[in-house]
């Protein structure tokens, strides 16, 4: 399935300090961005990759593993990557204007679902599920949530 959108990159974990973040590309050019920041010349879809992340000038960004997820077969129906970094805010910073820089965007919040929901990847009830386990308090709305993105509660 081919993207009718741009590139876009979101931060898949929670700021702040942490052993590992994750930053996540979608979009028509997510494999040619990957492929110029890790310098590898390809990416073997869903195979974890232990690849260096460089800037324009060479200089290393992190070492990191990098997983190629082929359209339709992702999340969002496009290609994806997934970059798992260390978990300093400054090191995702460093990535995210390099990413910026390749021509990725940043994304609107929800946006991934909105793909995934416009490639008919997810159905209306599943987005709707996923936003609201992000925000959920409860044990038992959380269960509720988790059947619903299951799909057990479409009808």
């Amino acid at each position: 399935m081919k993207s009718c959108y741009d590139t876009i990159v979101a931060l898949a974990t929670a700021k702040g300090l942490g052993a590992i973040h994750i930053l996540r590309l979608s979009g028509d050019q997510a494999l040619t961005i990957a492929k110029n920041i890790t310098h590898k010349d390809s990416l073997t879809p869903r195979f974890a990759h232990l690849a260096t992340l460089r800037t324009d000038q060479n200089q290393i960004i992190d070492e990191a593993i990098v997983i190629y997820f082929k359209a339709p077969h992702s999340f969002t129906g496009e290609d994806v990557i997934e970059f798992q970094l260390h978990g300093s805010d400054l090191v995702v910073e460093l990535l995210l204007d390099r990413l910026l820089e390749l021509g990725a965007r940043l994304a609107n919040a929800g946006e991934f679902s909105k793909r995934a929901f416009l490639n008919n990847k997810i159905d209306l009830s599943k987005a709707e599920a996923i936003a609201a386990m992000i925000n959920v308090k409860s044990k038992n709305t959380a269960r509720l949530l988790a059947r619903q993105l299951k799909g057990e509660l479409k009808d």
